[in-house]
């Protein structure tokens, strides 16, 4: 079972926010790939949003610790799809945490990811996507 020490706030948080997809469960992560797609894609976005947009470690690491119990094939199929209709990609920190997840858990959907931000003339965004592309 899914558990961080000094950490309960979050994890009731993040218990509650998938409860609130059709009874979703933490237990039920292994086998996401057996519900329907619009329930994945929630579930996901809420595991990203806490990989991602937090400034805290403990948050940050509690919702990559979560997406890494989801299948690599499950994340491939459906992460760019959820970044792309949920996810707010166009902000710099949640965009290099997201890529920070990905290159390390599904380094195959690198390119894809990030593609999603290639029209940016944000100078930060640039560099950022400069930094992963080399």
């Amino acid at each position: 079972m899914f558990k961080m020490e000094g950490q309960d706030w979050q994890q009731e948080n993040v218990k509650k926010q998938l409860l609130e997809i059709n009874g979703f469960h933490i237990g039920d992560l292994e086998v996401l790939d057996k519900f329907d797609n619009e329930t994945i894609n929630k579930v996901m976005l809420v595991l990203l949003e806490w990989a991602c947009y937090g400034q805290g470690d403990t948050g940050l690491m509690m919702g990559r610790q979560l997406l890494s119990m989801i299948s690599k094939d499950c994340l491939e199929k459906h992460i760019v799809d959820v970044v792309k209709n949920g996810f707010e990609y166009e902000d710099t920190w949640n965009f290099e945490r997201l890529l920070e997840f990905v290159t390390e858990m599904i380094p195959n959907c690198t390119a894809e990811i990030l593609k999603i931000n290639s029209n940016s003339s944000e100078p930060d965004m640039i560099e950022l996507i400069e930094y992963y592309t080399k």
